[in-house]
């Protein structure tokens, strides 16, 4: 009977500690897969955040694309594409030709190279307005003057114009981007004052 007794008492043993190590499996995999999905979860987050070329490096990569001595008439980033990517976006011009280039803001690969007769609806920086005596202020003038009116704000997007209008200025018109706000800034390419500040929510 005692012999009886003692088997049954090794056997309920037994199959407590094949539970126990079972349990013990099954929490050891639980805590790998949670740490390999929070590793996966910080790998895609690092991802999405890795930087960007920079302006000047984007200018150099769009420069190699086209003939000596083309110049830069428009430059932006463009941040809102539909599948979530960056692009770096510039427009250079020599003698007739315009030249559209645009370059992956992350690998500074070349995604897009055009070229087209050119119109005329950018302006040289130092041309004369308006028969005028007095120069147009340079785009990165017009730049410092807008990031002074938006402080910490970043410009993703530059553009001249002329005003072919006696009664309009010529202007530099820019957007920026601070917070969750966008500002449309316009200041005379002559005097450097600030015609016009708008902002709105960046839906």
């Amino acid at each position: 009977m005692k012999n009886i007794i003692t088997m049954l008492g090794i056997v309920v043993i037994a199959g407590m500690c094949m539970v126990g190590c079972s349990n013990s499996s099954a929490d050891s995999s639980s805590v790998k897969t949670e740490t390999q999905s929070t590793s996966v979860a910080s790998a895609s987050q690092e991802n999405s955040t890795k930087d960007y070329i920079g302006e000047d490096k984007a200018k150099e990569i769009m420069q190699k694309e086209v003939p000596e001595g083309a110049e830069f008439v428009n430059f932006q980033l463009d941040e809102d594409k539909d599948d979530n990517t960056a692009e770096y976006e510039g427009e250079l011009v020599k003698d007739d030709t315009e030249y559209d280039i645009t370059v992956d803001a992350v690998t500074g690969e070349v995604l897009e190279s055009e070229q087209e007769k050119y119109d005329g609806r950018y302006e040289n920086n130092t041309s004369k307005a308006n028969d005028s005596s007095e120069q147009y202020i340079t785009r990165e003038k017009a730049k410092q003057i807008m990031k002074k009116e938006v402080p910490d704000a970043k410009i993703v997007a530059l553009e001249f114009d002329k005003n072919d209008d006696d009664n309009e200025p010529a202007t530099y018109e820019g957007e920026l981007v601070k917070d969750n706000t966008e500002y449309d800034v316009t200041v005379d390419a002559i005097t450097g004052e600030v015609l016009h500040v708008e902002k709105e929510a960046i839906k």
